[in-house]
């Protein structure tokens, strides 16, 4: 049977929904979406390298919102247009593991990532079929971000899916990480590319 990929950009897009893009600051002020800001309040994009592979893993540079991770190596950029890249997996499987790194730009104003992650689970309840969320919990990486995780499960697509998703807040964006795979897959290949969580960071 032809391999099918399906990727979670639909869901991960539908987060966009329920954290009010365009919802003026409560205090007032003026909006404030970069991710840091130079002398004139901007940033503009960035010329850095990806650093060379190792054993495992390779580099992943995003110049527009100056960030870096890593990926494993046996994976693959399926697609990249710097506001969401998504990462697919090399595993022998009608449904392939993928992950996907998604920036909301601005949505976040206001936001705790624990607010983000409560607003995500009222839509997702709705959006995906049978979902069951399993847990919840906090989340930190190696450059000390702190956030919000949430496992959950569903249907779509006719798959029944196990996904995984990391929520970070930092000044008025949402930095997420979506991972999706059949429940056979599923810790595999959530191992392989958790890497990309714990490797994110600034530059």
């Amino acid at each position: 049977m032809k391999k099918i990929l399906i990727t979670i950009l639909a869901l991960i897009l539908t987060l966009s929904v329920f954290v009010g893009c365009d919802a003026p600051p409560k205090d007032g002020g003026e909006k404030t979406d970069d991710v840091s800001d130079t002398d004139n309040g901007e940033r503009t994009p960035g010329n850095v390298t990806p650093e060379p592979d190792d054993d495992v893993s390779k580099s992943y540079v995003n110049n527009k919102y100056f960030y870096k991770t890593r990926y494993p190596k046996n994976w693959e950029i399926t697609s990249d247009d710097e506001d969401i890249v998504t990462f697919t997996s090399d595993a022998s499987a009608i449904f392939k593991p993928n992950a996907n790194l998604k920036i909301e730009k601005g949505t976040a104003r206001d936001k705790t990532a624990e607010e983000y992650v409560e607003n995500a689970i009222e839509v997702l309840a709705e959006f995906i079929s049978e979902f069951e969320l399993i847990e919840t919990g906090d989340r930190e990486n190696e450059a000390n971000w702190k956030g919000k995780y949430m496992k959950y499960s569903g249907k779509m697509a006719g798959f029944n899916l196990i996904f995984y998703q990391v929520v970070f807040v930092k000044d008025n964006n949402a930095y997420l990480f979506t991972f999706a795979a059949d429940e056979e897959n599923f810790d595999t290949y959530l191992e392989e590319s958790i890497m990309m969580v714990d490797k994110w960071e600034f530059f």
